[in-house]
């Protein structure tokens, strides 16, 4: 299917003139795609070796180089420090390929093209920009072949001309997230509040493309901008999302504007009717995404490469999401767990996995009435997130694990009381 759905040529006004110069950054020839069913894989280049004359000049398109569709999901181009050497090969790599490359430079996705720059913008590479780049394969090989081989990479293509702004990319949306299965229609809100924005935005950005992105059993996204909780208006709307044919939104003569305060709100629907299994968030095409990607200039106004939220909408630079739960980014600290009252009184009364006491039953019976951060969808998420990732998260769990059928039992009554 992925074969059908290549892209057509980059179509770019920009790539006729005569000073532009072309590069490609492709990983080596023969690389072998590993057998596992997702994995990074990144090769560092030293741009200035692959340039006829090094010089200062700026990138304006980024075209993808693909060599084998059947496994590669998406191309990360990534920027790096001077400090990094230029890799002899390519590597097993995390999220980032290293810690000195770490700027996001741009995106290929399946069904793309690639990018072309508003003719203002640009990405300085060389004397005056970056001269290390960090290629990064997304491969998906759920079937476990071990006969793959991809050699893909990136086509960049600079001149010395150079343009007024440098270009940024800003990555918007939801993580940690599970579609239920058999939903015809299954919907996440993310939220870059206002005062997300205010922190986030040092002067207006100047919105040139936008892009939604989410995989197989996405069904529809928009992102929309709420100004002075009145004003809104659609930076992307994909009634139909096909993650084969991504619709991408160009504001090439009339940028879309965005300011400090801005509410930016992005919408990802699902249809998981066909599915009998729970679809987690994550990066394989069997798992599911919910991000926008947004380029713009100046790159300057923007502090930060992304704005996005975990869970029931929690966004970390905007306390007001946090449901009332004030200590909510201290419960992955072992040290806070430890001494908090809530886990001493767990600890003196609940036993780990162990036949239920009536005290347990009414110890967390109390905090689920009285704590917001142990009510409803922001606990799940404190102990998806934090909870599980150390050790005393993990027994204050089992302890309360051993009597959760009884405190279901009083809020069900609760509930059948009420009504």
């Amino acid at each position: 299917m992925r074969d059908m759905c290549r892209a057509g040529p980059l179509l770019c006004p920009g790539l006729n003139e005569s000073d532009v110069h072309q590069v490609a950054l492709t990983i080596d020839n023969g690389t072998q795609v590993p057998f596992m069913d997702k994995t990074y894989y990144c090769q560092i280049f030293d741009l200035e070796s692959h340039m006829t004359i090094p010089g200062n000049y700026q990138i304006i398109a980024v075209e993808p180089v693909i060599d084998n569709a059947q496994v590669l999901h998406h191309i990360a181009l990534f920027g790096c420090d001077d400090v990094q050497p230029a890799s002899p090969a390519p590597f097993d790599c995390g999220v980032f390929p290293s810690i000195s490359c770490h700027t996001f430079i741009t995106i290929w996705t399946i069904g793309s093209s690639g990018d072309c720059f508003h003719p203002d913008t640009g990405i300085s590479v060389g004397s005056g920009g970056f001269t290390k780049f960090a290629v990064q394969l997304f491969w998906n090989n759920p079937s476990g072949r071990d006969d793959l081989l991809d050699s893909s990479g990136v086509k960049i293509y600079y001149t010395e001309k150079r343009r007024p702004y440098e270009l940024g990319l800003l990555k918007i949306g939801h993580e940690s997230f599970l579609v239920p299965p058999n939903h015809p229609t299954v919907s996440f809100k993310s939220t870059c509040t206002s005062v997300c924005t205010k922190s986030l935005f040092n002067g207006t950005v100047y919105v040139t493309m936008a892009w939604n992105h989410m995989h197989y059993i996405g069904k529809q996204m928009q992102v929309q901008v709420l100004r002075n909780k009145t004003d809104i208006q659609y930076l992307t709307f994909d009634p139909i999302y096909n993650f084969d044919s991504p619709q991408i939104h160009v504001f090439q003569e009339k940028p879309f504007q965005l300011y400090p305060g801005d509410e930016i709100i992005t919408t990802c629907i699902y249809n998981s009717q066909d599915l009998s299994w729970t679809t987690p968030w994550g990066e394989a095409t069997t798992e599911e995404m919910c991000y926008g990607f947004l380029v713009y200039y100046p790159k300057e106004n923007a502090l930060k490469t992304s704005c996005v939220t975990l869970g029931p909408d929690v966004n970390y630079c905007d306390n007001s999401t946090f449901h009332g739960c004030s200590d909510l980014q201290r419960f992955s600290s072992p040290f806070f767990l430890s001494d908090a009252d809530f886990y001493q009184d767990i600890l003196h009364n609940c036993r780990t996995f162990s036949p239920c006491v009536e005290e347990c039953t009414n110890t967390i019976v109390q905090l689920k009435k009285n704590d917001p951060c142990f009510q409803d969808e922001l606990f799940d998420f404190i102990k998806d997130q934090m909870l599980n990732t150390n050790p005393i998260g993990q027994d204050m769990m089992a302890r309360i694990a051993s009597c959760q059928r009884q405190v279901d039992s009083v809020f069900n009554i609760s509930r059948n009381t009420r009504t």
